[in-house]
């Protein structure tokens, strides 16, 4: 691999990193993800150490995280019993079940929280901390049932691979395209 090539793949894998962590992964496994997904071949620890040019114990962490996930799988031992790595097909159950685990029950979470509010004795307290505004208490209400609602749809549609996660995406972008 030429430098200017190894540096545009680096470049990039910080970027996915970047989005990763944006949604509470580290930044690290996200890197790691992108150059193991994006190579025409099994990547070692080595080669991740080569590419990204961080610490051997960076790696071993992020591989073992992205292991513990099923994001990737363990292939061929080449020379002195290194292990070589891919990535997982079915990235779909593997979002799924991010979704399902994290998402969902922040929003079931939040959902629980407002129904105390919600009570009409809760609502007119006039010695409250802060008096809670009925209509906007229902419109938090409203906005995270349908947000819900919303994930509960993408779930049930069974991806498995990034690039059917990608028609799923699309789809729902041309209808919110069409009718907003």
């Amino acid at each position: 691999m030429d430098s200017q090539n190894q540096k545009e793949i680096k470049e990039l894998a910080i970027a996915v990193g970047q989005f990763i962590e944006w949604w509470g992964f580290r930044n690290i496994d996200g890197r790691i993800w992108a150059v193991i997904f994006l190579s025409t071949k099994a990547v070692s620890a080595a080669d991740l150490i080569s590419c990204l040019g961080v610490s051997k114990s960076l790696v071993s962490r992020g591989i073992n995280e992205l292991l513990e996930h099923k994001l990737i799988v363990k292939e061929a031992q080449i020379e002195h019993g290194t292990h070589t790595y891919r990535c997982c097909d079915d990235v779909g159950a593997v979002v799924r079940k991010v979704l399902v685990n994290r998402e969902l029950k922040m929003l079931d979470e939040v959902l629980a929280k407002i129904e105390p509010l919600s009570h009409e004795n809760n609502l007119q307290e006039e010695k409250a901390f802060i008096a809670v505004d009925p209509k906007k208490l229902m419109e938090l209400k409203q906005l995270t049932y349908r947000s819900k609602l919303v994930l509960d749809v993408l779930l049930a549609t069974k991806f498995k691979t990034l690039k059917e996660w990608g028609r799923v995406l699309k789809c729902a972008h041309m209808f919110l395209k069409k009718n907003l």
